[in-house]
């Protein structure tokens, strides 16, 4: 099978010289833009603090705002009321003051509601902070009581995730809590494990560990909770030390391995083996891909930029934040990936994607990476020995052959840092199943010549086509497919780490809904269907039998 050959290479733009992307410009004058230039457009960027609204508060209170704004840049932020634009604030319902981030608020002569806006400024953008006081009669409390703690509901994970404990349901009766790291002390086994509204936390050993959380509010009055954390044994990657990995994959070795169905596209490889779910070197993307969507400032600008856009659109929905900043950390933002890799195309001497014919059976162009690996790659097929590609080794770059190979996931990110839109979809496709998308809703899409991606977001009904291949720009198009190719049209078979999957309906992926599929594509949905059955009923024979 070699559909993929001809890989549409959309963006084989961005390899050209400047005078000629122009003279792949539109009729209508508009040119594509390079990743290059929107790499150095995000070093110019700086965005404004990041803030939430305060609900319904009732004075007397304290308040480390701090808790509630975060600079994406990380810079040093300054907060002034808009009203007074200085540090002190007075109406009939309550008198405030400002010192550094800490808001202090007593009781006005007044009962009602009241709004305050605060100025977050980090010295270049200023961003508005609403608060909603309110202010009780004076008889209305006459005994001070202690703070109502909230630990959060119980938690279970595995060992090695991130656990967050969170407190921020925390409330006071007499809304004397300070809320500062001091207030809130979690303990495990009377031991302190840390302090503040929230703490990551991480635990190494399958068990239950029961925390306890002590909050103190500015009397000296103590509240406690508590909040269990499980930790469960790993179910799958076992043979790994890899930490975050999906539930439903059969997959327990990462590459080399021969465990998954067989995957053929440009080159045969098991299904575990190229969409490498156990991968533990990929575990660090996906702690900041979490660190993005938990609030985690990345003070990288490009990574910056990805990051407010997931947390843009994410609807709320941390999940969807993550796939959005995968997305376009793999895509157009040329976070993990960068360049399209078209010396493995020259390599194998494919004329329609190699735009110079002195490249043929050579390891040129060199890809335009940060990964200093894709500098020492080889070409060893030649007219005469015209042999696919293989990959052998992640540090002896000599070893491998760069033709049109199909090189398992970890390699793509960690090593050669770039690919074709077979390795661009499998990569993404593999950061996705590790941060807990199910096997029906992420599939690497293949066409007759070239592969791209297919999502269901959270909160989303129909899938989304997304092509990340050499830094598309952009990747994914909320509302619709991308532009540029017949994506609905052409797809021919889904795979991911469980093997040959099938495809989602065209009236259930977004921007295809009004083209009709062919009898052909129906017949083979049918067949697909009826194949895993038998399959199923067949290895339901087998156990029965060794039983």
């Amino acid at each position: 099978m070699r559909w993929l050959f001809f890989c549409i290479v959309l963006l084989s733009l961005l390899a050209l010289t400047p005078v000629q992307a122009q003279e792949n410009c539109a009729v209508d004058g508009s040119c594509p833009q390079t990743a290059t230039q929107e790499s150095s457009d995000l070093n110019l960027i700086n965005n404004p603090p990041l803030v939430v609204e305060i609900p319904q508060i009732t004075t007397p209170f304290n308040l480390d705002l701090k808790l509630y704004a975060v600079d994406p840049e990380n810079q040093p932020m300054t907060f002034v009321f808009e009203s007074t634009l200085t540090s002190t604030y007075s109406s009939g319902m309550a008198s405030c003051s400002l010192q550094s981030s800490l808001l202090s608020c007593l009781s006005g002569s007044t009962s009602g509601f009241d709004k305050l806006t605060i100025l977050v400024s980090d010295g270049m953008k200023t961003t508005p902070l609403a608060i909603n006081i309110f202010n009780e009669a004076a008889s209305a409390v006459s005994i001070n009581l202690p703070p109502q703690a909230n630990a959060g509901q119980d938690i279970s994970a595995f060992p090695g995730h991130r656990v967050l404990l969170d407190a921020t349901k925390t409330t006071d009766p007499n809304n004397d809590l300070v809320f500062q790291e001091s207030s809130f002390i979690w303990k495990l086994n009377n031991e302190e494990l840390g302090r503040g509204l929230t703490l990551l936390q991480r635990f190494d050993k399958p068990g239950a560990y029961t925390i306890d959380l002590e909050v103190t509010d500015a009397a000296g009055l103590l509240g406690k909770d508590q909040a269990v954390v499980f930790i469960q044994e790993k179910t799958s990657c076992r043979n790994t030390t890899a930490i975050y990995f999906p539930l439903d994959t059969s997959c327990q070795t990462q590459w080399p391995t021969q465990e998954g169905e067989l995957i053929v596209m440009n080159t045969r490889s098991p299904s575990c083996s190229l969409v490498e779910v156990c991968s533990p070197e990929l575990d660090p993307m996906i702690e900041e891909v979490l660190d993005c969507c938990d609030g985690t400032p990345l003070k990288d600008p490009k990574k910056s930029q990805a990051c407010n856009f997931a947390n843009k659109y994410s609807q709320g929905s941390n999940k969807r934040c993550q796939a959005l900043y995968a997305v376009k950390a793999v895509g157009d933002s040329a976070i993990y990936m960068q360049d399209y890799f078209e010396a493995e195309m020259c390599c194998y001497g494919v004329e329609a994607i190699c735009n110079k014919k002195t490249n043929f059976y050579k390891a040129l162009p060199t890809p335009r990476t940060n990964k200093p690996s894709s500098q020492q790659l080889l070409c060893k097929t030649t007219p005469d020995n015209h042999i696919l590609g293989t990959w052998l080794s992640d540090s002896i770059m000599s070893y491998n052959n760069i033709a049109l190979q199909d090189v398992h996931a970890a390699a793509t990110l960690t090593v050669l840092g770039t690919g074709t839109c077979v390795d661009y979809s499998v990569a993404l496709v593999t950061l996705l199943r590790k941060l807990g998308y199910s096997n029906d809703e992420v599939f690497i899409a293949e066409a007759s010549n070239h592969a791209y991606t297919i999502i269901r977001l959270p909160l989303d009904r129909k899938y989304h086509i997304v092509d990340t291949t050499g830094n598309k720009a952009p990747s994914i198009v909320l509302g619709n497919v991308p532009q540029g190719y017949p994506y609905c049209e052409n797809i021919q078979n889904c795979y991911n780490d469980l093997g040959k999957q099938l495809c989602p309906e065209l009236k259930s992926i977004v921007g295809c809904e009004g083209i009709r599929e062919s009898f052909t594509r129906k017949t083979s949905r049918f067949s697909f269907k009826a194949q895993k059955l038998v399959k199923g009923v067949t290895e339901l024979f087998v156990e029965e039998v060794k039983r």
